[in-house]
């Protein structure tokens, strides 16, 4: 955890791995999406292929975790929080790690299609709040001054939930093609 504390990796290889791990992620749900548009809607063919679906997965999610953290990293700057840079650096490996995470069992889920709707849901639930919880110690212990633990944890605890609010239901609207 030393060479996130201490941002060794450029901040734009952080994201495009990011985007990579969001198209990861979404891809199965996506694939389903893109086949089903492309079937009702007699769309080219070349919209309905995994590329185009592994591509497209990852923008809008990338996008909505840019903005509405960059709003939220922004919101506790104000608030008196220090080191909101570093915090918004290491927020993004561990998303990464559960967007990864959250791709593996969606893809062990699509050869089990039977266990297919728990696993995406127990996925899309479980697997970030689990990251998240792992990023808020990490945080408190690295970046926030005692005296602002609840504070911290109260306004990052509302970021998770809405940045999580928007990218669940996103996997729901991708996701009811499956």
């Amino acid at each position: 955890m030393n060479f996130i504390k201490e941002k060794k990796i450029d901040f734009k290889i952080v994201i495009a791995v990011l985007y990579v791990a969001f198209c990861f992620a979404y891809y199965v749900p996506m694939r389903g999406t893109l086949s089903l548009l492309g079937i009702n809607y007699n769309l080219p063919s070349f919209i309905n292929n995994d590329i185009t679906a592994f591509i497209a997965a990852g923008i809008l999610p990338i996008l909505a975790y840019e903005l509405i953290t960059s709003m939220a990293f922004r919101f506790m700057q104000r608030g008196g929080a220090a080191a909101t840079d570093g915090m918004r650096y290491s927020l993004r490996f561990f998303y990464i790690g559960a967007a990864l995470v959250m791709g593996g069992v969606k893809l062990v889920f699509m050869f089990f299609p039977l266990g297919g709707i728990w696993g995406n849901i127990i996925a899309d639930t479980v697997i970030p709040l689990i990251f998240f919880i792992g990023y808020m110690c990490f945080a408190l212990k690295t970046y926030v001054d005692k005296t602002l633990y609840s504070r911290f944890i109260y306004t990052l605890g509302g970021t998770f939930t809405v940045v999580y609010g928007v990218l669940a239901v996103m996997g729901l609207i991708m996701g009811v093609s499956v």
